[in-house]
C-alpha cells in the first residue's frame, strides 16, 4: 500500500466482523446518544482500540 509515512488506510469495522449489521448500528446509535467509547467497551465486552 502506499500513502503518507505513518498512516494506514483501515476500516473502522475491521475488528468487528463477526458482529451483525443490527449490533453495530446499535452501538453506533449508543455512540451518537453520547456513550463515552469507554462505556461503550466496558458494556459490549470490547476493547477501545480493537484489539
Amino acid at each position: 500500500m502506499t500513502g503518507l509515512p505513518g498512516f494506514r488506510k483501515e476500516d473502522p469495522w475491521q475488528n468487528t466482523a463477526g458482529h451483525s449489521i443490527e449490533f453495530k448500528r446499535q452501538v453506533a446509535q449508543e455512540f451518537l446518544a453520547g456513550e463515552t467509547l469507554h462505556g461503550l467497551a466496558k458494556r459490549h465486552d470490547a476493547s477501545e482500540d480493537g484489539h
